[in-house]
């Protein structure tokens, strides 16, 4: 990352502090529950022989694991080391490198009783630069600075360059919660917002079918990881300047604030046109995406729709009536 960045003497990749490296590293490398260790290991070995030698690292996030539970969809990260090397298509490496993460299926959508799971493919050079609060993909950092666990990584290396992005993800959300706030203020609680208006602020930047109070469900699924990600980063930001903590409450400085602000305003807007961009990119590597797509809103949002097999088919050309129903509906934020 250029040593310019605006936010780079208070939100390091380097140093992101040592009480929260640590936090980071103990979430990474979590037991899993007996129920889910199996199932996960097997997705993550499917993942790794599917890319190769390239594969460094795959993760696990999400409902599924801070529920304990293999109910929708599971959630997972492939780290690589490069694009070419993880792809048969060229095309699709360099959708991948201009427009990250590839975001692909690991079940088939007309099967039930089985695992369903997705898989985002980032390179650890894109894990390092999409933890900033300045970079517009803020898909990344929204999602690394939640509890996750390694399923598989190569050498220590590479456990510690996420360690690191996790702990760069988690100062980048903390700051950006804080910066919402009408007066710079908040008090040193996870339950206090700050968590919320960040998810908040992160989930206004795509296109998702949540409904209203999922952040603070996702907050509540995890809240001792979360309040001690927040002391360690509040912790973080006061030895570097950015706040002072006085009598279990946070008070920002004015230009700290201010930067986080102005660099959200700009980026904020531009993520949900890449969101946007992305979603249709992801439509070309995901494959039969129009089930999913559809079983995903019905959960979230209990609205059931149906697609015809021409429709499945050729979505671009005749889906057209699904996403006006989508839209009139207003269920896609």
């Amino acid at each position: 990352m250029s040593a310019s960045s605006p936010l780079e003497r208070w939100i390091s990749f380097e140093s992101p502090g040592a009480a929260l490296l640590q936090h980071c590293r103990a979430s990474l490398g979590r037991e899993l529950p007996p129920g889910l260790r199996a199932p996960l290991g097997e997705l993550s070995q499917k993942i790794v022989t599917r890319h190769g030698a390239t594969s460094a690292a795959t993760l696990v996030y999400g409902s599924c694991l801070w529920r304990g539970q293999l109910e929708g969809v599971v959630d997972l990260f492939l780290l690589v080391d490069d694009y070419p090397s993880a792809y048969a298509s060229r095309r699709v490496a360099a959708w991948n490198r201009r427009l990250p993460p590839n975001v692909f299926p690991l079940f088939d959508p007309d099967r039930e009783g089985v695992v369903r799971a997705k898989y985002a493919v980032l390179s650890l050079e894109h894990l390092r630069r999409c933890t900033r609060l300045e970079c517009p993909h803020c898909f990344v950092w929204a999602r690394l600075c939640q509890p996750a666990a390694l399923l598989f990584a190569r050498d220590y290396r590479v456990r510690e360059a996420i360690a690191r992005a996790a702990a760069r993800a988690v100062l980048s959300a903390v700051a950006l919660g804080m910066a919402l706030g009408a007066d710079c203020e908040r008090r040193i609680s996870a339950d206090a917002g700050i968590w919320t208006q960040a998810f908040d602020a992160t989930y206004r930047a795509e296109w998702r079918f949540e409904a209203r109070g999922r952040t603070a469900e996702i907050v509540a699924g995890e809240a001792p990881y979360y309040e001690g990600a927040l002391r360690a980063a509040l912790g973080c930001l006061e030895q570097r300047n950015a706040l002072q903590l006085r009598a279990n409450r946070v008070y920002l400085d004015p230009y700290f604030c201010s930067q986080v602000r102005r660099i959200w305003g700009l980026r904020g807007r531009s993520s949900k046109i890449l969101a946007a961009c992305r979603l249709v990119k992801n439509a070309f590597v995901f494959g039969d995406w129009v089930p999913y797509v559809l079983w995903k809103m019905e959960r979230h949002t209990g609205v059931r729709l149906r697609a015809s097999p021409a429709q499945r088919r050729h979505p671009f050309l005749l889906g057209w009536p699904l996403l006006f129903q989508v839209l009139r509906r207003k269920l896609l934020r």
